[in-house]
């Protein structure tokens, strides 16, 4: 939900080759979302120095946790279900603070750099 990724590595043998198992739902990365917006009667628009935003209520995501100010950005998620294989596998599930300074494949090969227990 909102700006959140979730990336597994499931293949030891080659890390850091894994799949995107979500997507984030900023207005600038999503026309899915934004046509969904625009369908229930929201505005989707670029402010002059900034993303997109969705308007009323000016927020940079059409999915949220918690913000009830903001009718058209609604809490469902999207649900994925991925199978590990028997030897496990790594996944990385975080926000934009992460993903907005590093590639999937740069967070699956830092996460297969750290001893099981450990990432």
């Amino acid at each position: 939900v909102g700006d959140s990724l979730a990336v597994v590595d499931a293949r030891a043998a080659r890390p850091g080759s894994g799949r995107v198992l979500s997507h984030d739902h900023r207005l600038d990365r999503s026309d899915a979302e934004r046509l969904r917006i625009e369908r229930a009667g929201g505005e989707v628009r670029k402010d002059k120095s900034g993303p997109y935003r969705l308007y009323p209520g000016g927020l940079m995501m059409g999915r949220v946790l918690g913000d009830v100010d903001t009718p058209l950005a609604v809490a469902e998620p999207g649900i994925r279900v991925a199978l590990a294989p028997p030897g496990g596998a790594r996944i990385v599930v975080a926000s934009d603070g992460l993903w907005d300074e590093l590639s999937p494949r740069a967070a699956l090969k830092l996460a297969h750099a750290l001893a099981p227990d450990r990432a």
